[in-house]
């Protein structure tokens, strides 16, 4: 009887628990700009935290996301975080929408989730979404990069949107399971 290979098992679970990322029809980005800057001591820096690929005036739009942002904390500081109004207002007394975020020095993480109802959503977000801005102060001068650390972006039901990075995870098990098949009995 033929041995299976040792890490099908692992491939077989990587494929079901990103199989609802599959069949998704197309991925939505997260992306910071800059995602990189060069600063001199003193200056202030802006961040945008955005999401493309999504509807314009239709589904899906974003209900909520969860990211995490790291910087280099030798050359930023966080100084604050404004929060977008394309999720709904982003006061508490318009009971619209909650935010918060949570900083340590080199990492910064930012959660929103929306009151509004799916039209509602649908019809206040475009394809591109603003979701916050971060201001940093540099420390010293230098340059330095944004990266976004996790991202986790739900639809107006609560339903995880599809990333890149967790279909490019999905991709290297395939490809992994390929090489292994590819190389036939021992």
């Amino acid at each position: 009887m033929p041995r299976s290979h040792p890490l099908l098992p692992l491939l077989g679970f990587l494929v079901l628990i990103h199989f609802p990322q599959i069949t998704a029809a197309a991925p939505v980005f997260a992306y910071l700009t800059p995602d990189a800057a060069t600063v001199a001591a003193g200056d202030v820096l802006n961040v945008q935290v955005r999401v493309t690929g999504l509807g314009a005036g239709f589904a899906p739009s974003v209900g909520a996301y969860d990211i995490d942002i790291g910087y280099d904390g030798a050359l930023f500081s966080l100084n604050g975080v404004s929060f977008s109004g394309e999720l709904g207002d982003p006061d508490p007394a318009a009971f619209e929408t909650f935010s918060e975020f949570l900083s340590s020095p080199g990492a910064v993480n930012i959660a929103a989730v929306s009151l509004l109802s799916e039209i509602e959503l649908d019809l206040l977000q475009s394809a591109d979404v603003l979701l916050a801005t971060l201001s940093f102060d540099a420390l010293s001068n230098g340059g330095g990069a944004f990266a976004l650390l996790k991202t986790r972006v739900d639809d107006a039901f609560g339903n995880k949107l599809p990333t890149p990075h967790g279909l490019s995870l999905f991709a290297a098990a395939l490809i992994a399971w390929r090489l292994t098949r590819m190389r036939g009995p021992r």
